[in-house]
């Protein structure tokens, strides 16, 4: 429904921008439920470097729930950074909703890039396949926009296909080395 709001009302806009934010970071909320809102989002917020650092910032706030609390010393805080698949599900799931959301090139956007190293590529070597694969299609999606990681990444995706023994995970990894292929040579990257 709320696609089909009039977005040239800039309060009305605003108002979604504000409510889609706060949905997004409930624990509650499904991972389905988390692409269609990070796709609203990306509608609704029409300045792009807005959405990159907006969605940075949520995925950190998702991440580190402790950060800022002035009520705990930080020498009695091993590590308050969450890593658990639930929520690098969630996280994974955001960076890639937000990488179609956007036209520049990853390898170049500061925020991106970290993203990118932070969250995606830690996550591509974890136990869980379901964050694996998620981390090989957010890989995938930056590729796409980013003819300089589709050249450094092209060789991962054959080597995924090697090793990996998750049909997804081997399915994303060949489709991506396979969409990556002809681009490289017909662009004449070397």
């Amino acid at each position: 429904m709320a696609r089909l709001a009039d977005m040239s009302d800039e309060a009305g806009r605003k108002n979604l921008i504000t409510v889609t934010k706060y949905i997004i970071t409930e624990a509650e909320v499904t991972v389905q439920s988390i692409e269609t809102l990070v796709e609203l989002y990306c509608t609704a917020e029409y300045n792009e470097q807005t959405r990159i650092q907006t969605i940075a910032e949520i995925i950190n706030d998702i991440r580190n729930p402790l950060e800022g609390a002035t009520q705990f010393k930080i020498d009695e805080i091993e590590s308050c950074e969450k890593n658990d698949p639930v929520t690098m599900i969630r996280c994974l799931t955001m960076v890639s909703g937000l990488v179609q959301g956007v036209k520049c090139d990853v390898a170049f956007d500061p925020t991106l890039s970290v993203l990118l190293e932070d969250i995606v590529m830690n996550s591509v070597v974890s136990q869980n396949e379901i964050v694996r694969h998620l981390s090989i299609k957010a890989l995938g999606l930056s590729c796409i926009l980013s003819k300089t990681l589709a050249k450094k990444y092209l060789v991962f995706f054959l080597q995924v296909v090697m090793v990996d023994n998750y049909t997804e995970i081997l399915e994303t990894s060949f489709k991506n080395y396979l969409r990556f292929i002809p681009r490289l040579r017909n662009r004449n990257i070397r």
